[in-house]
């Protein structure tokens, strides 16, 4: 358990320090991308929803770096070949791969924060919020299921040989099925269909339930207790595709081609 616990420490500090873009830059970046997402707030005149919104844009800057930085940093990994001496030093490769998710999500936390606050200072809202121990519970298992997103398509970059860019198109789609603009219940049907396999959309229906004036428990509590098993199996789906990858390489003997 101490080895692993040290396998995750070390990737993540690892990928924290190859990150090769200067704090302000990044806090630059995360005031102009919610520009239009503050007016929205602004334009709309309610507390809580200039509140979620604030905190979907936070939510929308971990989604994109956990897809776009993530998945840049794999798929150069895979082309400087490091991504071998991974295999070859016996470390479990899902582990490796997760920690590398976690540590773009780390990475973004402040730029994230400063989304939010630009979100709340652009539309002049004064954060509402009726539940605020529930809200901090929910937002944490948001964050953890785009972590359990975020591995599904790491591990997934790795299967179809490095081709990252395939998924940046994705970041628009995930930031609403993801519950980021919209929260689950207020969702068109079509959408919301596909919106229930996204474990941070149940995790954002209960924020939004948190900073709503008719805040719910027991609705708060079954959403997130639907997050965590979404999460899991989403998890789980992503451990077998990458040990089973892991055993064709063993089979092959070849690390050069893609699973």
């Amino acid at each position: 358990m101490r080895q692993l616990f040290r396998t995750v420490g070390s990737t993540i500090t690892k990928e924290i320090k190859a990150t090769q873009i200067s704090i302000p830059p990044r806090l630059f970046s995360a005031v102009i991308r919610v520009v239009a997402i503050a007016w929205i707030a602004r334009a709309a005149g309610m507390p809580e929803v200039a509140t979620y919104l604030a905190i979907g844009a936070a939510m929308i800057r971990i989604w994109s770096g956990a897809i776009a930085t993530g998945g840049w940093a794999m798929s150069n990994e895979m082309g400087a070949g490091t991504l071998d001496f991974v295999l070859i030093s016996g470390a479990p490769l899902p582990i490796i791969l997760f920690s590398k998710i976690l540590a773009t999500i780390l990475y973004e936390i402040l730029p994230a924060l400063v989304s939010m606050v630009a979100v709340l200072v652009v539309s002049g809202t004064i954060p509402h919020v009726e539940n605020v121990p529930m809200l901090v519970v929910s937002f944490v298992f948001a964050v953890l299921g785009v972590a359990a997103i975020g591995f599904f398509f790491c591990v997934l970059i790795v299967l179809v040989g490095g081709r990252a860019g395939f998924f940046m198109g994705l970041i628009p789609f995930g930031a609403v099925l993801g519950g980021f603009v919209l929260p689950l219940e207020q969702m068109p049907n079509v959408i919301r269909g596909l919106s229930m396999l996204v474990p941070s959309s149940w995790a954002m229906n209960s924020i939004w339930q948190c900073v709503a004036r008719d805040s719910d428990l027991g609705g708060i509590v079954f959403n997130l207790l639907v997050s965590i098993l979404l999460s899991i199996i989403w998890l789980y789906i992503s451990w077998q595709l990458c040990k089973r990858g892991e055993r064709r390489i063993i089979i092959n003997g070849d690390l050069s081609r893609q699973w």
